[in-house]
This record gives structure tokens, C-alpha cells and sequence, in this order.
């Protein structure tokens, strides 16, 4: 028997339906604390099994999008003067070993995989799957989703931005370390939305390596695009390097032009309201110090 269940971030929901056994040993344990119905319901998703997964894939086409596990595999579909999206999911490079089925407009969407899944690929397919099916629906509505780590300190959120690699979870740690009162909010997929006029960030389900599942939403006082370098320097950017600075971070699907501009018309409002800013910075305490140090100073000027 499926269980379903709401869950809110940014005052808007999803809903996950999935077997009770699975249900009670993955997904409410990372989403319980964002279990709540928001203001509107953005997409409905259904976690279904079959015995014939090869023919289940068979009339997609699907290429492979990256190069490091766990990979994700696309598959457009053009119907009428649309493009269905049919997402894949796998921790090999041979072929898709879970699939994402959202309808045109995301606002439902099954997740299907093989009977005899194990639950870790079965707990993965359904985690990305979310992820993609909100980010989507969402963007509609000035909400994005980034690859970043999140920090609050005094009230106020901060994010890191940068490459995989870059040292986003480590900058965080330093700030946790060295800076009284530093939170860590969210590890690798934080929201950013503007409400009332004002720019918040907020904890996801998603975050990474670090089981950081924090219901919690403050306002975004500062972003910060990491780069490893011999030395620690910060310099705030302009409007147009501020926008490109963000924008590479947010999840987009960049053949869709209605996310893609509502993705762009949501970053330029962001970077109008909150500095952008460029560290070059060792992995030390000093760099967490000049960051925080003159992001505040900034912000009281």
C-alpha cells in the first residue's frame, strides 16, 4: 500500500506517494521536517515498480549527461510544439536504472523502477526526482533551487557558491568553526525565494553528503562564488558579473524556455537586492573571517 504524503518549501508543496515499507525507512526521515501543506500544490508525484523494466525504457532515447556517478540520463520527447522531458537515473554508466515521467507541465509525474530495486537506488531516484520535479515548478513562482552550502549567522543566511570540488562545504566549516553562533542550514541544495519584496533562503531535503534537513528560513544577506587560490581576497562584483556569478547554480533545464527565462528574471531580481561577491581564499580561518567580516561591514553601510 502507497502512503502519501505534503511536504513545503518556500510556501509551496509537492506530494510523494510511496510503499509504506520504503516510505518509513528513507523518505520521511530527511522530509518529515518540511511535512506540511503550503499555499499552493506544485506537483504529485507516485513511486510505482514493474517487473519489465527494459521494455518500460525501451522506446526512449536517452543520452547521459554527466561523467561521475551517480548519472543522470535525458530522454526529449517532442510532442506538439512542446518537449517532454523523460528523466533517468543510475549509479552505472551502462544505462538508466530508474526513470522520472512528468507530464508536460510537471504538475504530476511517476517515478518508476525495477521490482526487485534495492532501497539506496529506489531512495536516490526518488530524492532527484523531487528535486527536479520542484525546482521546475517552482521557478514559476520566484523560487530557485541552488547547488550551494547555506550558513546563518545573526540571523542572516549566506551562500556559497562554486564548482564541485570548489571547497563550498569546506568554507562553510570554517565559518562553523571560527565564527561564534554559525549554522549550517543546508550542505548542497538550498532555496532562494523572493516573498513581499524581500530575498529569503531557506533548508531543503536535499543536501548532499551532509544529513542537513533543516525547516528554517531567514534572509539572504550575502552570496559568495568560491575559488581556490594562494591567497584569501574578497571583491564585491557588479550587476552583470553578479548575474552570471548565480545563475550557473541554479537548476534549470535550459531548453525550456519559460524556466529558463523565469529562472533569469528571478536571478536578476535576487542580485538586485542581495551583493554578489567573488572569494579567492585558502582553506583557513582567515578566509572565513574576511568574508563574514566584510560582507557585515558592508551590509551596515
Amino acid at each position: 500500500m502507497n502512503v502519501s504524503k505534503t511536504y513545503t518549501l518556500a510556501s509551496s508543496s509537492f506530494r510523494i506517494s510511496v510503499p509504506e515499507e520504503l516510505a518509513v525507512e528513507t523518505i520521511f526521515r530527511q522530509y518529515s521536517p518540511f511535512e506540511g501543506e503550503g499555499d499552493k500544490l506544485l506537483t504529485s508525484l507516485e513511486f510505482k515498480t514493474t517487473g519489465d523494466f527494459l521494455a518500460f525504457k525501451a522506446p526512449f532515447r536517452f543520452t547521459r549527461y554527466n561523467e561521475e556517478a551517480p548519472y543522470l540520463w535525458l530522454a526529449l520527447e517532442p510532442v506538439a510544439q512542446e518537449t517532454k522531458v523523460v528523466a533517468g537515473f543510475s549509479n552505472t554508466k551502462l544505462a538508466p536504472q530508474g526513470l522520472f515521467l512528468p507530464s508536460l507541465d510537471f504538475s504530476q509525474a511517476e517515478i518508476v523502477v525495477p521490482g526487485n530495486v534495492d532501497r539506496f537506488l529506489a531512495s536516490f531516484v526518488i530524492n532527484n526526482s523531487a528535486m527536479i520535479a520542484y525546482s521546475y515548478t517552482a521557478s514559476r513562482f520566484k523560487t530557485l533551487l541552488i547547488h550551494a552550502s547555506l550558513v546563518v549567522k545573526d540571523g542572516k543566511a549566506y551562500a556559497f557558491l562554486g564548482r564541485s570540488g570548489t571547497g563550498k562545504s569546506t568554507h562553510a566549516r570554517l565559518w562553523l568553526e571560527n565564527l561564534p553562533g554559525a549554522r549550517l542550514l543546508n550542505d548542497d541544495n538550498p532555496v532562494i525565494y523572493i516573498k513581499e519584496g524581500r530575498v529569503f533562503a531557506s533548508g531543503s531535503p536535499w543536501s548532499g553528503k551532509t544529513p542537513c534537513y533543516i525547516n528554517e528560513e531567514y534572509p539572504l544577506a550575502g552570496i559568495v562564488r568560491l575559488n581556490q587560490a594562494p591567497q584569501n581576497k574578497i571583491v564585491r562584483l557588479g550587476s552583470l558579473q553578479s548575474y552570471a556569478a548565480l545563475l550557473p547554480s541554479c537548476s534549470c533545464m535550459k531548453w525550456d524556455s519559460r524556466q529558463s527565462k523565469a529562472v533569469s528574471d528571478t536571478v536578476m531580481e535576487v542580485v538586485s537586492e542581495v551583493p554578489v561577491w567573488h572569494l579567492d581564499c585558502l582553506p583557513d580561518a582567515d578566509a572565513a573571517h574576511l568574508c563574514y567580516k566584510t560582507i557585515s561591514n558592508a551590509s551596515k553601510k
